[in-house]
C-alpha cells in the first residue's frame, strides 16, 4: 500500500486531542468552499502536567547503517549522520548530500558493534574547522579518538588530516561504547565499554586502572598534547586510578547526552540479560559516580545473590527484557519551544522492540512511561541546533524528527476558533474517531517542510486524492502534491476547472484509486523555499478516474 512508502503505521486513537478550526480575514479565491483554516492548539495548564503523544517524521534516507546523529553548532542547520561502515554525512533541508562530508572506511573495522561510532564538534568549530571521531580500527578493532579538520568546502573534511588523540586497546569485538560529546565546560566526554564478552571477565569496569567501563572527560582543545587531563576530574590525585577517569561501573554506554538547559547528564547503559538502564549525573557533580556494573545489573545483584549497594549510583530508570527489550539506546531531553508537553522528556529507546519510552524529573524521582511503539531498529537519538529531536533506524538507514502531534502553535490574532464540521460526502463513511483530516505540527526546522496528520475513514468505493495548498501572498497560484510529492503550481482558473469537474489538462491527484482508510500521523509534504505568509493546505476526494470532486476540508497556519 502506497503508505507504507511514507511512515511506519502510526495507530490513531479515538481520543485524539480536540482541533479547532479558524475562519481567515483574507478569503483565498479558489478552491473555497466554506473554508475554515485548522490549527492546533493546547490548553496550557495542561502542558506541563501530561506526557507528549509523539509521532515520527521521515526527515531523511539513504543512509548505510546509521549509528549517530549530531549538528556542529555553527548556525549552518546542517544534520550530521554517521554511518557505521567509516562515513559522515550530511542531511541539509531534508536532503542528503551526495558526497560524504568524511570518508574513512578504509580505516574501520566494521561489524557488528565495531565501525565508526560517533563524532563531536567542539563549541569552536565554526571558526577552528576541527572535529573528533570515535573509531574501531583496522585491523585489532582498537577504539581510536582522532581529531580531523574541515578542507576550503564546509561540506568535505579532509581525511589525511587525522590527528590521533587517544587509543584504547580492545580485548574484544563487542561493549565499545563509542559516543562522545563535548560537556557544558567544553571537555570531551567519552563513554567506553566494558571491553566486551560477557559478564566483564576482565573486571574492567571496576578496575582503576583500566579506561574500559568508564566515562572519561579530557581537554582536547587546549592545544596539550596529546591531549590535556582537567584539574578538576575525580580522580587526578588518587593513585592507582586513571586520570582521565570522570566515572566507572558502566557496561556499554551506548549514547549519553547532556540536558543543553541544565547541564544534566543522562546515560544509557545496555544490560547484560536481564534488565536496561538509564543512570544519571546532575551538573552539579564533580565526578566519580561508580554507577555498579558488575556488582550490579541496573538495581539487582549481578555476580551473586546478594550484594550491597553501597558507594553504588543505582539507575534512575530500568526496564525488563519481558516484552521484547533487550537494548537500550540512550536518548535526549528535549529542549525546543514548538512542543511544550515535550520540554524536559527525556526520550530513549530500546533497539529490539522499537519502544521509545519518556523520562521525566519530578522533584527528587523520576517519572517514566511509554510514549510509542514503533518497528524501527534504534540506534540513536540526535538533535538539531534549535533542540528539534532525532533518531535513526539502522535498517532502513532512516532519520526520524519526533513530534508531539499537539504543538504549540499559537492562535493567530484576529481569529475565531469553531468546531470543526463534519466533512459531508457519498464516498466517505463518516467515523467520527476518525474524522480528523487534519491536526498540525510546525514547521521543521529550515522552514521548508509542511508537517500534517491524515486520518480519513473507509472510503464506500476506491478514491482519488488531491492535495493543494496556496499562500495569502501569491494570490493567483495554488500549489499541487503530485505523485512523487513534487510540486506543480497551477492556477486558480485550473483550480476552479478541477473543483467544477472539468478537465485540467496536467493535473493528476497526488494518489488515485485508493481503496482503504487513509491513517498517516504524521505526514511530510516538501515545499523548498516557504515565504512570510498564511499557507492553506486543502484535501479533495473525488470517485475514482472521475473529476467531480468533494472537498473535505483544509488547515493552515502562519509563517511570520
Amino acid at each position: 500500500m502506497f503508505l507504507a512508502s511514507l511512515l511506519p503505521p502510526q495507530k490513531m486513537s479515538a481520543e485524539k486531542k480536540k482541533l479547532s478550526v479558524i475562519v481567515p480575514a483574507i478569503v483565498l479565491r479558489g478552491l473555497l468552499l466554506a473554508a475554515a483554516l485548522l490549527l492546533m492548539q493546547c490548553d496550557a495548564a495542561a502542558l506541563g502536567t501530561t506526557w507528549p503523544d509523539i509521532s515520527l517524521i521521515k526527515a531523511g534516507g539513504g543512509l548505510a547503517q546509521p549509528v549517530h546523529i549530531t549538528h556542529a553548532g555553527d548556525k549552518s542547520g546542517r544534520l550530521f549522520a554517521v554511518e557505521q561502515d567509516g562515513r559522515i554525512r550530511i542531511i541539509r533541508a531534508g536532503r542528503l548530500l551526495a558526497a560524504p562530508f568524511l570518508d574513512i572506511s578504509g580505516r574501520v573495522l566494521s561489524g557488528g558493534e565495531q565501525g565508526l561510532l560517533s563524532v563531536a564538534f567542539p563549541p569552536g568549530f565554526a571558526s577552528t574547522g576541527r572535529f573528533y571521531v570515535n573509531y574501531t580500527r583496522r585491523p585489532d578493532g582498537a577504539t581510536v579518538i582522532a581529531r580531523y579538520r574541515v578542507t576550503l568546502d564546509p561540506d568535505i573534511a579532509d581525511p589525511s588530516s587525522e590527528e590521533v588523540v587517544l587509543v584504547i586497546n580492545q580485548p574484544f569485538a563487542n561493549h565499545n561504547g563509542g559516543q562522545m560529546a563535548f560537556g557544558p565546560e567544553g571537555f570531551l566526554y567519552i563513554g567506553m565499554g566494558d571491553g566486551g564478552s560477557g559478564g566483564d571477565p576482565l573486571n574492567n569496569a571496576q578496575n582503576h586502572a583500566s579506561l574500559l567501563g568508564k566515562m572519561l572527560r579530557i581537554d582536547v582543545e587546549s592545544g596539550a598534547v596529546p591531549y590535556g587531563i582537567p584539574p578538576t576530574n575525580p580522580f587526578v590525585q588518587s593513585p592507582g586510578y586513571r586520570p582521565e577517569i570522570w566515572a566507572l561501573g558502566l557496561r556499554n554506554p551506548w549514547r549519553f547526552s547532556f540536558d543543553r538547559q541544565t547541564g544534566d547528564l543522562y546515560i544509557g547503559d545496555v544490560g547484560q540479560n536481564l534488565f536496561e538502564e538509564v543512570d544519571f549525573q546532575p551538573a552539579s557533580s564533580t565526578g566519580g559516580e561508580n554507577y555498579g556494573w558488575n556488582v550490579m545489573e541496573a538495581s539487582q545483584c549481578y555476580q551473586s545473590a546478594s550484594c550491597s549497594p553501597a558507594g553504588l549510583t543505582l539507575p534512575v530508570a530500568q526496564y525488563d527484557h519481558a516484552s521484547g527489550d533487550c537494548s537500550v539506546t540512550g536518548g535526549m531531553i528535549y529542549r525546543g519551544q514548538k512542543y511544550p508537553r515535550l520540554r524536559g522528556v527525556y526520550l530513549y529507546g530500546d533497539y529490539c522492540s522499537g519502544r521509545i519510552r519518556g523520562l521525566l524529573a519530578d522533584g527528587g524521582s523520576f517519572q517514566n512511561t511509554t510514549l510509542l511503539d514503533s518497528t524501527l531498529s534504534i540506534t540513536t537519538f540526535g538533535d538539531d541546533e534549535s533542540g528539534g529531536l532525532y533518531l535513526a533506524d539502522q535498517i532502513s538507514g532512516s532519520i526520524y524528527r519526533i513530534i508531539d502531534t499537539v504543538s504549540g502553535i499559537p492562535l493567530p490574532a484576529g481569529r475565531e476558533s469553531f468546531t470543526f464540521p463534519a466533512a459531508e460526502s457519498p464516498v466517505v463513511a463518516l467515523d467520527p474517531s476518525l474524522m480528523n483530516p487534519f491536526g498540525f505540527g510546525p514547521l521543521a526546522s529550515g522552514g521548508d517542510i509542511l508537517e500534517f496528520q491524515l486520518a480519513l475513514a473507509q472510503f464506500t468505493a476506491p478514491v482519488d486524492l488531491y492535495i493543494a495548498y496556496s499562500v495569502s501572498t501569491d494570490p493567483t497560484n495554488v500549489f499541487l502534491v503530485r505523485p512523487d510529492l513534487s510540486i506543480q503550481t497551477i492556477s486558480i482558473q485550473d483550480a476552479q476547472q478541477l473543483l467544477s469537474g472539468q478537465p485540467a489538462p496536467g493535473i493528476e491527484p497526488w494518489q488515485n484509486n485508493v481503496a482503504g482508510p487513509v491513517d498517516v500521523n504524521p505526514f511530510t509534504l516538501p515545499a523548498t523555499d516557504l515565504s512570510a505568509g498564511i499557507y492553506t493546505v486543502y484535501l479533495l476526494v473525488t470517485p475514482a478516474g472521475r473529476l467531480d470532486s468533494y472537498y473535505l476540508g483544509n488547515a493552515a497556519f502562519v509563517i511570520p
